[in-house]
């Protein structure tokens, strides 16, 4: 099981990075306007194997949090199972397929513990790995926003109009900078080590020794935080922000949360003189976004509304907008970002109701109480997600 588990994880760290740009389409059962990512098939394999060899082994270890995981997918497989009825098969198998990806991502967390468990090597290494592919998704963003900054023929295929910003390979500035807000963490919770003002400035936990140990932290994390600045994301900024004060605080070293903000600024107000093409995206002050934003939500609040205990049904959101009339798509294309809210919390409130927000709520409660430690790993979550929820 571990060796299937280990050569399927480092192909999906070669795919990472590479995020929307590599689909593979379903051109059977019906399914021809659906399609799965690399990342997402490597995943369902992985989960898959830890699956047969978790029902066959009555010894398995079972990983922090499986008992809240698993409510939590209880509640979205019976909130998935009660609203079938409302539907009819090609809804039913699109919203299963975004169920059964869910679940699958949960189990790939139970596989890859599973695998680090007892191999303090391998978590190294692994820690290793995501420093770098954070490194690579800034450095295809960058080569994006150099060479391609006109990304609106994507429209076609449902992404949204961006323009002179850095979207990356995961086609938006959005999803973009949370994945590098979660690699500056990682880096900074690495390289800079507890007793900062002690060792004198940035070093290697295992350094690989002469002026490489000194110049490559920082280069690493300049590279990776021109890139979230290019973005123009302002939630990104503000996860950074949130992420930053949430690591200054556990470590109590109050510059990594003064040094981040300080060279954010600099970075915005270095683009704000900027001349060149601008659009509405590149604009600090823009507000057709926010109000997008909030009108998101109070769709999300008006279909939750609707079914309050257990929700619309998970994943059947896009067909529930549809149904109440509330989806306001322009059939010319179609678009992504009508499966889903703007605000993941809403989702899951509008999609699984009540009990699935409880259940969730609970999964995250338990993961703050735990990880609030200063232990590397501990740490790095923590922070990482306090960014993600902001």
């Amino acid at each position: 099981m571990k060796s299937y588990i280990s050569i399927l994880l480092f192909f999906y760290l070669v795919a990472f990075p590479f995020g929307q740009l590599f689909k593979i389409p379903f051109p059977f059962l019906g399914l021809a306007g659906i399609s799965i990512s690399i990342c997402d098939f490597i995943v369902g394999l992985i989960s898959g194997v830890w699956l047969v060899d978790f029902l066959r082994s009555s010894k398995s270890l079972r990983p922090p949090y499986f008992k809240e995981f698993t409510y939590f997918g209880i509640a979205l497989l019976f909130s998935f199972l009660l609203a079938t009825s409302q539907y009819n098969m090609y809804e039913i198998l699109v919203a299963a397929f975004y169920l059964i990806r869910l679940v699958s991502y949960g189990i790939f967390y139970f596989a890859v513990w599973r695998l680090v468990h007892d191999n303090s090597n391998l978590r190294k290494l692994l820690t290793n790995c995501l420093v770098v592919l954070g490194t690579v998704v800034a450095v295809f963003g960058l080569f994006q926003y150099l060479f391609f900054p006109d990304m609106r023929l994507f429209i076609v295929w449902g992404w949204d109009e961006h323009y002179m910003r850095l979207a990356g390979t995961f086609l938006d500035p959005g999803f973009t900078s949370i994945i590098l807000v979660f690699s500056l963490v990682l880096l900074v919770t690495t390289f800079v080590p507890h007793n900062f003002r002690k060792t004198g400035g940035v070093k290697l936990i295992h350094p690989p020794g002469g002026w490489i140990s000194a110049v490559l932290p920082g280069l690493l994390i300049f590279v990776v935080f021109s890139a979230l600045v290019l973005t123009y994301s302002r939630a990104g900024y503000v996860s950074l922000i949130a992420g930053a004060g949430a690591l200054a605080l556990v470590r109590r070293q109050i510059l990594l949360f003064i040094l981040p903000v300080l060279f954010l600024l600099a970075g915005i107000i270095s683009l704000s003189f900027m001349h060149g093409l601008s659009s509405e995206g590149t604009n600090f002050w823009r507000t057709t976004s926010s109000f997008a934003r909030f009108q998101s939500w109070e769709k999300a609040i008006k279909l939750w509304k609707s079914s309050p205990v257990f929700g619309v049904g998970f994943n059947f959101y896009k067909y529930a907008l549809s149904k109440q009339n509330l989806s306001l798509v322009d059939g010319k294309f179609v678009q992504h970002g009508t499966s889903g809210s703007d605000s993941s919390l809403l989702f899951i409130l509008a999609t699984t109701g009540v009990v699935g927000f409880i259940a969730f709520l609970y999964l995250l409660a338990k993961i703050f109480r735990e990880m609030y430690t200063r232990r590397v790993e501990s740490v790095v979550i923590l922070s990482s997600l306090i960014a993600l929820l902001v």
